[in-house]
């Protein structure tokens, strides 16, 4: 009996150790949690702050896969104790191949968006903050309710597409929590238009630094006005219509079709913004938004706001 006991706590063991290492960490993720109504934030005092005042960070695209190929391993017969070592030694070396193939695709692709990355080299996110610059305060002056942001832009190896991935939290973060564990966290992403040939071109010739610009403003405003619509409870009354309903939502860039099941909070000619299962928030193209949902009444955008556009132009 106590030799069955012994046995499967070692077994517990392992599979506790197997799934510690299964995958590595990633700061352009992170679980949502949002506000109760209670605690949704008036838009006066709505705040924000930055994580790094340093220049923006760009990186590129790659495919996420972080298997490796392992070798068959025979554990010796050593006991118990012995076999447990050698399991949790063989899971931690394979988190640490997992590490480490990451980071040479991330270095691999940075390398194929070198023409961009050029041009923002000492871009800062606060170039971008325009109407949201009333908003911002320093470190030393942010409080429970401030929001912190983390910012990351991506750019795909082709340099068609730029997207923009913001971790966002508030509040005291849980205490004894291993993760991330805020008050308030959550991920909101803006796809910017796919770019053509000739503004491509003029990227690489180093002369497109007015229209990158162009496109970083529009994805950071976007992002900063579903933050805003998130924390003071907009998106959480919008929600509570009864026409808004779950659905299943394809989205098309070139070729490829992407589907999303989520909810559509709100689109403009320009912008379509979809909340999805997980809660992130994410912004997409109008024109790359194939659900019939966007078909209907348009979302009316106040002319300062960064998806605002003249319906009667359609």
């Amino acid at each position: 009996m106590e030799k069955c006991f012994f046995e499967a706590l070692i077994l517990l063991c392992i599979l506790t150790a197997l799934s510690g290492c299964k995958s590595p960490n990633r700061d352009d993720y992170i679980s949502a949690k949002l506000l109760s109504k209670a605690d949704f934030i008036q838009e006066e005092q709505f705040t924000f702050s930055l994580e790094s005042l340093s220049a923006i960070d760009v990186r590129g695209e790659y495919v996420n896969d972080d298997s490796i190929n392992q070798p068959s391993i025979m554990y010796a017969g050593i006991g118990a104790g012995g076999m447990l070592a050698q399991v949790v030694a063989h899971a931690a070396i394979n988190s640490s191949l997992q590490d480490n193939a990451l980071s040479e695709r991330q270095i691999m692709a940075n390398m194929q968006i070198e023409p961009i990355s050029r041009l923002v080299l000492e871009t800062k996110f606060q170039d971008f903050l325009g109407k949201y610059q009333d908003f911002y305060v320093s470190i030393d002056k942010a409080d429970n309710k401030t929001i912190f942001l983390k910012p990351i832009y991506f750019v795909s190896q082709n340099l068609e597409r730029l997207s923009l991935k913001m971790v966002v939290w508030s509040g005291k973060k849980n205490k004894g929590k291993r993760k991330q564990n805020w008050e308030y966290q959550n991920l909101i992403e803006v796809n910017s238009r796919v770019l053509n040939k000739d503004e491509i071109d003029k990227i690489i010739s180093g002369q497109g630094k007015e229209l990158l610009d162009a496109l970083l403003m529009e994805m950071s405003q976007l992002a900063l006005s579903s933050l805003q619509s998130e924390v003071t409870g907009v998106i959480s009354q919008r929600l509570l219509d009864p026409s808004v309903k779950p659905a299943t939502i394809t989205i098309k860039t070139g070729e490829t079709k992407e589907y999303i099941r989520g909810t559509i909070v709100e689109h403009s000619c320009r912008y379509t913004l979809i909340r999805n299962l997980r809660n992130w928030l994410i912004h997409y193209p109008t024109s790359q938004v194939l659900s019939p949902e966007v078909v209907g009444e348009l979302t009316d955008y106040p002319k300062d706001h960064p998806a605002y556009c003249l319906t009667k132009a359609l």
